[in-house]
Parts: structure tokens; sequence; C-alpha cells
């Protein structure tokens, strides 16, 4: 992610949160060449590549109004068309942050459970996949420490 300030190639993470609504994460990010701070929004979008090559966002009026042609004469409800075209969204992400010295995966998990936001992202049940990654280094001056993501996507 390249410095809104002086273009460095380069930034580091300092905070992530998946929004209330769990449909984008923001991060706070700090540049390593002129020490400001920025925030940056993540936004997944979902895109339908047409046999053409073109590419357009997804439109789930569409879908129910191609579901709907390929079913007349067919016995299929409203009701039905609607319940499909509300299955039919886009992914969830989230994401939870830690990061320190001496850390433990029992304590980085008791720390997440302990903190609202981050047990909501925790225990929320569209989540159908996690990655988790550590790495370790010096991070904000502080050496040894290691930082620790879990990212989770679901519908």
């Amino acid at each position: 992610m390249h410095c809104p300030f002086c273009r460095h190639t380069d930034s580091r993470v300092m905070d992530s949160r998946a929004t209330d609504d769990g449909s984008s994460i923001r991060r706070r990010r700090q540049c390593p060449e002129c020490g400001r701070r920025f925030t940056t929004v993540e936004t997944a979008s979902l895109s339908v590549v047409k046999r053409s090559g073109a590419t357009e966002p997804f439109s789930r009026a569409k879908v129910v109004a191609g579901v709907r042609k390929a079913c007349q004469g067919r016995p299929v409800t409203e009701d039905q068309l609607a319940l499909l075209a509300q299955r039919a969204r886009g992914p969830v992400y989230g994401e939870d942050l830690a990061w320190g010295t001496g850390v433990t995966a029992q304590s980085v998990v008791n720390n997440w459970l302990a903190s609202p936001r981050h047990r909501a992202v925790l225990l929320r049940p569209g989540f159908r996949r996690i990655g988790i990654g550590i790495a370790f280094g010096t991070f904000v001056g502080h050496g040894g420490a290691a930082v620790v993501t879990a990212d989770f996507a679901g519908r």
C-alpha cells in the first residue's frame, strides 16, 4: 500500500477491524519512511465475467430475472424466487489482528474473546472459512514481537 503523503511503496498495518456489517475491513497503517499514519478501507466486490470477456458488477436482480424466465410455465412462486434472491448475496469478510511480545495462542484467543468487536468476528455464524497467520520480527520498535492474524470468510 503506497503512503498517500510521501508515496513510499510500503506501509505497516497497525490495527485492523471488520466493519459492523462485515462487508469491509478498516486498516490503520503507518509509513516506515515518513512515520505518518493513514486509514484504508478494503472491500470485496463480486464481478461477473461475460463470454465476451467484459466484466460487470454482480446484480441480484439480473439473476432473479434470468431464473424467472427459465422457470416460465413451471410451478415456481414469486416467494420462492424472492428466497433465491435473498440467498444470492455476496461474501462477508472479517479479520482479527493481535501483536506483542511473549504471545501464545491461548493469550491471543483469550484477548480476542474479551474484546466485544473481536468476539463478534470470531463468533459470527456465517463464517465458514478461516486463515491463520503469524509473523515474528521487530514491530513498532519491539524486537521479538509476533503479529497474529485470523481472517474469516463466509456468506
